[in-house]
């Protein structure tokens, strides 16, 4: 039998922005569950982590993250307007594209409280699908004297947290009667806890003795090496697309010169799944963010991450509106070419 294990921080992509714990990820799992061939366990350590931090602990950081980003609009509206005071046109027409980012966060902010908080939200739904399709292992007296042991004698999960050692008891408890042949598939992400080069062996070893039971640790839902290519496909895609699109976020909203050269950098690892409205993105943010038209370090890395064939574009740059395109090659110190914007020599008249 193969049973796996979700951390509590990996249920938080199912209420994140860009839902990397999107549909297709849970139908897979939804099947391979159905089909009894993973069962998925939750301690109720983690059942109740994940329902308080959804409610308070994410939700606060997701709030303050959206709340910096308008912060950081509205400070860069004040700049434009004290550097633009004698350019009436150019201004309003910067102060417009920083008023949509504006309204677009605020009402972002409405909707991270249904997401985080309503239990009619898809998100919330999702959770309890989820939770409803798992194995909920409910602590007992021995389980919370042997955690307490464990964080007394120094004994692993090594950030000496009373919440893991509740965590990792539950699954001895409940893995004591599994088949000597089953695999744990661990998913997690917090090295201090589970182990930072693979997963702790004094775990592992202690996971063999007591229960015969061996365990594999997978960092992402993409890695679990026990679903077929097709479905690691899949979610490898999925999450690759949500990095892409915190990436390009990050770069959007830089903050600093050099911060804007550095997030620009991350994003350039996703240039094969860029598509024309991620360069929309790319292309305003390069005319309406100062931090990022006035940064030494993007210009080159902007030529680069833009560049198709032959000195020209990319496809996905030629639909951009001619001013906008203009303003960001003056800005930016663009050296490509927009085959859409050349007038060839031998037509006839």
């Amino acid at each position: 039998m193969k049973y796996i294990f979700i951390d509590s921080n990996q249920y938080r992509h199912l209420f994140s922005r860009n839902e990397g714990f999107s549909d297709k990820t849970k139908l897979i799992l939804d099947e391979l569950i159905k089909g009894q061939q993973i069962k998925l366990l939750i301690p109720q350590q983690v059942h109740e982590e994940v329902e308080r931090n959804r409610l308070e602990n994410w939700y606060v950081q997701e709030l303050n993250e959206t709340k910096s980003r308008i912060s950081s609009k509205k400070n860069l509206l004040q700049k434009k307007k004290q550097e633009l005071t004698n350019y009436p046109s150019e201004l309003l027409s910067i102060s417009n594209k920083i008023n949509k980012v504006i309204i677009k966060e605020e009402k972002e902010l409405e909707r991270i409280t249904a997401r985080f908080r309503s239990p009619r939200s898809k998100a919330s739904k999702k959770l309890k699908s989820l939770f409803e399709a798992g194995e909920i292992i409910l602590e007992n007296e021995n389980i919370v004297a042997q955690a307490r042991l464990r964080v007394d004698k120094g004994n692993p999960p090594q950030d000496n947290k009373l919440g893991d050692a509740l965590i990792w008891e539950s699954l001895l408890a409940y893995l004591s009667s599994a088949e000597p042949t089953s695999t744990l598939i661990f998913v997690a992400r917090d090295g201090d806890a589970w182990g930072a080069h693979g997963f702790n062996p004094w775990l592992s070893k202690e996971l063999k003795e007591k229960c015969g039971v061996t365990i594999t640790l997978a960092e992402a839902l993409s890695d679990i090496e026990e679903l077929t290519k097709e479905e690691q496909d899949a979610i490898r895609q999925l999450e690759r697309e949500e990095s892409k699109n915190n990436a390009l976020l990050s770069f959007v909203n830089s903050r600093s010169w050099v911060a804007a050269g550095e997030k620009l950098r991350s994003l350039m690892a996703y240039t094969d799944i860029l598509s024309e409205a991620d360069y929309v993105k790319i292309v305003s943010a390069s005319v309406s963010n100062y931090e990022i038209y006035q940064s030494f370090f993007t210009s080159s890395k902007l030529n680069l991450i833009c560049r198709g064939d032959d000195g020209y574009v990319l496809p996905e740059l030629e639909s951009i509106n001619g001013t906008l395109w203009k303003k960001f090659v003056d800005l930016n110190q663009i050296e490509l070419k927009r085959r859409a914007e050349e007038i060839p020599d031998d037509l006839d008249f």
